[in-house]
């Protein structure tokens, strides 16, 4: 006969537990609807605060394995590449020969504005008494060009531009003459034959090209959140292969270049870590700086040191008028908007009137104050 009240006995105990996680969610959801009903004020407040900036030094080092900010030191990883580069040239030298004359152009320039004929054979020279002859006529207008060979085999007459700048003869009051590139031939035949110019000029084509392909693949290197550090690059020839000697008579020839260039990479995050760590700036007394006000700038390399390069980082924020919050709630809770505003602005030295907000709009006073700092320029009436 005690049974039956056993067993309900037992079923009440086994509802009891999601009866009461029941209760305590209704309770905790009845909890944040009142919450967030109570009114609240927002207080924005425009603080005197004036611009601080600085700059930190530290050093970017591969034998650092870790961020040391006590040494101001950030790791770096130096990367290598090896690139081979052939770059096939034209001639430009030529085989020399005594009986060659200088060749080029001259333009005249008319005087007068009068239409000026200007024969084949006019005669044109330097300062120095460098002469050519024209050959080709020339109808000048207002400007006109023509060809000139040097009166006198060799390389003598192989001038530079604007050199040329007389008229012989009578057409010298009508015309003026200047060469806008200069003479060459003289003293060279037609035959190419490679030269020390020409071999020096082909090294250096290739080894700009060779540092052009180098910078492209150490970029292609660089791993997430790193950066190449361009003053640390590091040119290494290799091997070179000239297909061709010198004083051979061809018209093109081949040069090889293989060469090895390195170069430093830092993680900015580590120079940004260290800079907000080290910089403490002297700050009037009542000022602070807020950490999201903290702009570090590109780092300048101050000196390479081997493969270790000394970085000087610029770095800029604010120095923010300290206001007690606490205080400011105080003086904002239970009071009219209006009212708040005043009391606010009576209190604290601001740059531009506070605002304060109610939520929700019926709301007349507030028990819940939050305070909000506009460090943003404030907009002026006007």
């Amino acid at each position: 006969m005690s049974r039956p009240p056993l067993v309900r006995l037992a079923v009440d105990a086994r509802a009891s537990p999601l009866l009461l996680s029941t209760i305590v969610l209704l309770l905790g959801l009845a909890g944040v609807l009142v919450y967030a009903l109570v009114p609240q004020a927002t207080v924005v407040l425009h603080p005197m605060a004036e611009p601080v900036t600085g700059q930190v030094e530290l050093r970017a080092d591969p034998s650092v394995v870790a961020v040391d900010v006590a040494t101001a030191r950030v790791p770096a990883r130096v990367s290598y590449v090896v690139v081979d580069v052939v770059e096939q040239a034209i001639t430009r030298g030529r085989l020399p020969s005594a009986d060659a004359k200088a060749l080029g152009t001259v333009t005249f320039v008319n005087r007068h504005g009068q239409a000026v004929n200007v024969p084949a054979d006019t005669i044109v020279m330097t300062p120095s008494g460098v002469r050519f002859r024209t050959t080709s006529d020339a109808a000048v207008e207002q400007t006109a060009r023509a060809a000139v060979e040097a009166l006198e085999p060799g390389e003598r007459g192989n001038v530079a531009r604007l050199e040329i700048a007389r008229v012989v003869g009578p057409l010298a009051a009508q015309v003026s003459v200047l060469n806008e590139e200069a003479t060459v031939g003289g003293g060279q035949s037609s035959t190419p034959m490679i030269g020390e110019e020409d071999v020096a000029r082909v090294r250096q084509l290739t080894a700009e090209r060779a540092r052009a392909e180098a910078l492209s693949k150490l970029e292609g290197e660089v791993r997430g959140g790193e950066s190449l550090v361009l003053q640390t690059l590091a040119y290494v020839q290799l091997e070179e292969q000239l297909d061709r000697r010198v004083g051979e008579q061809v018209s093109s020839f081949n040069y090889r270049l293989k060469a090895r260039v390195s170069g430093s990479l830092v993680a900015p995050e580590d120079v940004e870590r260290v800079v907000r760590q080290r910089w403490r700036p002297t700050l009037p007394p009542g000022r602070y700086l807020p950490a999201a006000q903290l702009q570090v700038l590109a780092p300048e390399v101050v000196r390479v040191e081997d493969r270790a390069v000394l970085l000087r980082v610029p770095v800029q924020s604010l120095a923010v008028e300290a206001i007690d919050a606490d205080a400011v709630q105080e003086r904002v809770r239970w009071r009219p908007a209006d009212e708040a505003r005043r009391e606010v602005a009576r209190t604290l030295k601001l740059v531009a009137d506070p605002r304060v907000e109610l939520q929700p709009r019926w709301a007349a006073r507030a028990l819940r104050v939050r305070v909000v700092l506009d460090l943003s320029e404030p907009k002026r009436d006007g």
